[in-house]
């Protein structure tokens, strides 16, 4: 199993018109994932999948449960409530300075709904030997029992890197998006990965700013049943600098990179204190977990 895509979710593109939506299109087509309709001003040359001009007609000739969104940011908050509001529960944007307002316009427009909106600034949902939106590459991972959680859609890429030469599978990837406000944040995505048996462990990948790590430590105090392995990045972080996402920005000692190497560790997470350790991290948690469940 898998959370929010596998090879049977009907999806939607929007915005495939330029260049890189009509190539993440065919990457999407050829790894498997089943892109039902395509909502594009310009043409797609190539392909047979079914164009619409609005997400509405889309919705109603070819049914979808998930929607990806190549859009420019001015573009993303109109998209993501008309795919709501005509019922598609699962949105995903990766365009990146959404407006913040556009922003918890969506999202609330997501909770009303019963929906979920993946992003802004997400580098998609990657469920390996199933599907994929946005921009995760096939070669970055194999399917098996790891979920990840990432604010960071380079560093996911790395860390997958390394668990696929250390033989470890991935069961769904999900990019949360770097920005100071997102859609659906890690604890949710934990909730729903609790619930899937092809989970064991989860791999945590965050930054400097924001409240995520400290939300992700609080859900493991309350009870979370799987192991939770993370890796923190921004160490040398100034306050008040941002680094390289809107959200990494450091204001006070709260959200610093060991204030929430502190935090994570006192709520019993397997902070890793660089890239190359996060694999060993992984095996010791996904044996202890084992064996205790074959106890």
């Amino acid at each position: 199993m898998t959370i929010l895509l596998d090879r049977a979710t009907p999806v939607i593109v929007h915005g495939a018109g330029g260049a890189v939506g009509a190539y993440q299109v065919q990457k999407m087509l050829d790894y498997g994932t089943r892109v039902v309709g395509i909502v594009s001003r310009g043409t797609l040359e190539g392909s047979d999948v079914a164009r619409f001009a609005d997400i509405t007609s889309a919705q109603r000739s070819v049914p979808a449960q998930l929607l990806v969104s190549y859009a420019s940011a001015a573009r993303v908050r109109d998209a993501a409530v008309e795919a709501l509001d005509c019922g598609i529960p699962t949105v995903v944007a990766v365009a990146e300075e959404v407006p913040f307002r556009d922003v918890v316009t969506v999202r609330t427009a997501a909770r009303s709904a019963g929906g979920r909106f993946i992003g802004p600034n997400t580098n998609g949902i990657l469920s390996p030997g199933e599907a994929r939106v946005g921009f995760f590459s096939q070669e970055f991972a194999t399917p098996g029992r790891v979920g990840m959680i990432s604010r960071s859609g380079t560093l996911s890429y790395a860390v997958l890197t390394e668990l696929k030469q250390r033989g470890l599978g991935v069961s769904t990837a999900v990019g949360i998006g770097g920005g100071l406000v997102r859609g659906t944040g890690a604890t949710e995505l934990m909730d729903l990965f609790e619930q899937d048996p092809a989970t064991d462990l989860i791999v945590y990948l965050g930054e400097i700013g924001s409240g995520e790590e400290e939300a992700v430590a609080e859900r493991v105090e309350a009870g979370y049943t799987k192991p939770v392995v993370a890796l923190i990045v921004g160490r040398v972080g100034d306050p008040g600098q941002a680094m390289g996402h809107a959200g990494a920005v450091v204001y006070g000692e709260t959200l610093s990179f060991e204030a929430k190497v502190r935090r994570l560790e006192a709520a019993g997470v397997a902070v890793a204190r660089h890239l190359g350790e996060i694999a060993e991290r992984v095996e010791e948690r996904a044996s202890a977990w084992q064996g205790a469940h074959d106890g």
